[in-house]
């Protein structure tokens, strides 16, 4: 389980920012931060791809808001795809 205090957020550019981690003194990492950071934009993929889904039920899928949050998912996997192939060189 990942740590509580961890946030993600989207940064206009949509690059993923990473706040509440504790040094490396206060705690025992569970996880590298790589780990960290891949956790993290999973669950902000999840969370943008529930936030696409039910404004689309309410506004359809053409709906500019639709594509604008189609477009921040897009980001939000291309950034999980780019921490997977930094993890893996």
């Amino acid at each position: 389980m990942i740590n509580k205090n961890l946030k993600a957020k989207v940064s206009p550019m949509t690059s993923v920012m990473i706040t509440g981690l504790l040094s490396s003194t206060q705690r025992k990492p569970r996880y590298s931060r790589e780990e960290e950071e891949s956790i993290l934009i999973e669950e902000a993929i999840y969370e943008k791809r529930r936030q696409l889904n039910k404004y689309a039920e309410a506004h359809g899928h053409t709906d500019p808001g639709s594509l604008r949050y189609s477009m921040e998912l897009d980001d939000l996997i291309n950034a999980f795809n780019r921490s997977q192939k930094k993890t893996t060189d």
